[in-house]
């Protein structure tokens, strides 16, 4: 034999090693699950609501915004959307109402920031199985900002009513 190529018994001691092998399938594995995972999260993540216009009806919005009143602020009504069962849904339809408030004038910005701190806060700990005491926390905030004339009667109860499923009917 006077090719170059190796014989059959050449090539049996060019395999991988069984621990070289192994570790090189569960990379795999583990890139495959963590592309899975990454691939999950961005699907239920809530679309971005600064390309829509408030009040336009979008998923995940509860509330229409109208001009009753054309010199007037707008007013926020309520619309007949599903209740929210999840943390991540109540989350999302806060959130929505948090961005309709703004518009409509019935809460300032800094108000609105410090309650979507606590809405992410809501999220994240939604996932660790302590929704209920960030949906208390989120109350005490609206509370206090509702207090401090930082979020109109009208708005604090709406958001109190989104999150009620979450306290457990406190």
């Amino acid at each position: 034999m006077s090719s170059r190529t190796p014989s059959p018994a050449a090539w049996r001691g060019r395999r991988l090693p069984r621990p070289v092998l192994g570790a090189l399938v569960g990379a795999v594995v583990v890139l495959g699950l963590a592309l899975a995972v990454v691939t999950a999260m961005l699907l239920s993540r809530p679309a971005d609501r600064t390309a829509q216009p408030a009040g336009s009806g979008g998923p995940g919005q509860p509330s229409q915004t109208t001009q009753a009143d054309p010199t007037g602020p707008p007013t926020t009504t309520a619309s007949r959307l599903p209740a929210a069962t999840t943390p991540q849904e109540i989350a999302d339809r806060i959130e929505a109402a948090v961005a309709d408030a703004v518009v409509a004038g019935t809460i300032d910005a800094e108000a609105a920031d410090k309650l979507r701190e606590k809405v992410d806060d809501l999220r994240q700990n939604a996932g660790r199985g302590k929704a209920r005491k960030s949906a208390q926390e989120l109350q005490r905030t609206i509370d206090q900002l509702r207090e401090d004339g930082q979020v109109a009667e009208q708005t604090a109860a709406q958001l109190t009513g989104l999150l009620r499923p979450l306290l457990g009917g406190d």
